[in-house]
């Protein structure tokens, strides 16, 4: 039977926050003049979230149960 979490491909999305942002979607940089400023996160371009993959619990990565 094919597993219903990962819906038979053995993996699952999760979204954690981002890393580079800690999950606000924006960092803080200096330009040219020395003033700071707040840009769009590069790494989750502006989510907060980054997608990543781990291997399904329900099925251990097998795609069936």
């Amino acid at each position: 039977m094919i597993c219903p979490d990962c819906k038979g491909t053995g993996k699952v999305s999760v979204k954690e926050d981002c890393p580079a942002c800690d999950g606000t979607g924006e960092i803080n940089i200096t330009d040219d003049y020395g003033q700071k400023r707040k840009i769009k996160c590069f790494t989750c371009r502006g989510t907060g979230k980054i997608k990543d993959e781990d291997t399904c619990p329900m099925c251990g990565g097998a795609g069936e149960v």
